[in-house]
């Protein structure tokens, strides 16, 4: 029940925004807050489709040239999320070039976030090492499909 709810919201947020190009910080942060409500469910595979359907949305935004009102939408730090998980749930599930693909996804999109908010890459880093910090960060956020709980 809590998951179509938050289908349905995210869906009425896509609606909105289609109509508009200009999407509110508020608004930005109730999708970001749904999208991380359903990538933390007990279930794998509606997170997968979960994150696959975030990525879906920011291509049409950015597509759309849809943006914040007083903020700047980081395209690219959004992406690197959603592939993030998807390197993660790969991982669980032994999927190792779906895993590879997405680690090298993730790195590629971090490194871009960085380089337009005037960093430098992140040094070279493994996909264990990657793993590690992301589980760090899903445990905080009490990601359940990685505890099945």
């Amino acid at each position: 029940m809590k998951l179509r709810f938050s289908i349905c919201c995210g869906t009425l947020l896509i609606v909105a925004v289609s109509c508009s190009r200009s999407l509110s910080e508020r608004s930005y942060n109730e999708y970001l807050n749904q999208r991380m409500a359903r990538y933390c469910t007990n279930d794998i595979h509606a997170a997968e489709e979960s994150l696959y359907s975030d990525l879906r949305t920011l291509s049409d935004w950015e597509s759309n040239n849809v943006h914040g009102d007083h903020f700047r939408i980081d395209f690219s730090g959004s992406e690197a999320l959603d592939h993030e998980g998807l390197f993660l749930i790969y991982r669980k599930m032994h999927e190792t070039d779906k895993m590879k693909k997405e680690f090298e996804l993730s790195v590629r999109l971090i490194n871009e976030s960085r380089r337009h908010r005037g960093f430098g890459p992140e040094p070279p880093i493994g996909d264990d090492e990657f793993a590690r910090h992301l589980e760090i960060r899903d445990r905080r956020l009490n990601v359940r499909w990685q505890t099945n709980r």
